[in-house]
């Protein structure tokens, strides 16, 4: 995988900041290593559709690191589940988790 997808990734999921030279394939599966400024006041994206070399749609799922107290529920930094207004505000919960809306 090249840079410019990393910083198009990058920038889908905040602000770019820098791409990881030392971004390797591993035995199990492809993997990007990008440093990126979020929102935090923003739900956390958790993947993407894009399109391979061959032009299938194909999904990236984003996996977050050093990241403060997160909500599972909402998406959103600053509090956890169990200080979640929205889980306690649920009605009928079918166990689906969103995050972001995209």
């Amino acid at each position: 995988m090249k840079e410019n997808v990393g910083r198009q990734l990058g920038n889908y999921i905040g602000t770019f900041v820098e791409y990881d030279k030392k971004n390797n394939s591993s035995f199990w599966r492809e993997y990007m290593r990008v440093r990126v400024k979020v929102d935090v006041r923003q739900p956390l994206k958790k993947d993407t559709k894009v399109k391979n070399k061959v032009g299938e749609w194909c999904t990236v799922n984003f996996k977050y690191e050093k990241l403060g107290v997160f909500c599972f529920v909402c998406g959103i930094m600053g509090h956890a589940e169990n200080k979640c207004e929205i889980c306690f505000s649920m009605e009928n919960d079918n166990g689906s988790r969103g995050w972001s809306e995209e």
